[in-house]
């Protein structure tokens, strides 16, 4: 059986899902970015930095790496990622 949705109702649903998603995820970026501010915030300053041993990273060091994944990961995603397919890394 074919369902029949015209061309500005089918639109509106996918515009309405896109919208959705979208809020949603940003929802929970910031759920979860605060639940990390939180938990800093408990720590001492001088204990952000301290390492277990010599091959582990401190809190900074963990946040620092988080922070520019994200932002090359967000920022620049087209031109970065594009450059990297097409000259075949």
């Amino acid at each position: 059986m074919l369902l029949k949705f015209s061309l500005p109702d089918l639109l509106h649903s996918i515009m309405n899902h896109t919208s959705n998603y979208l809020k949603s995820s940003l929802d929970l970026l910031h759920s979860y970015k605060n639940l990390g501010e939180k938990a800093m915030e408990q720590v001492p300053e001088e204990k952000l930095f301290w390492q277990y041993n010599e091959e582990s990273n401190s809190m900074a060091t963990i946040v620092k790496h988080l922070s520019g994944n994200m932002h090359s990961r967000w920022t620049d995603f087209f031109d970065h990622r594009w450059r990297k397919t097409l000259a075949g890394a």
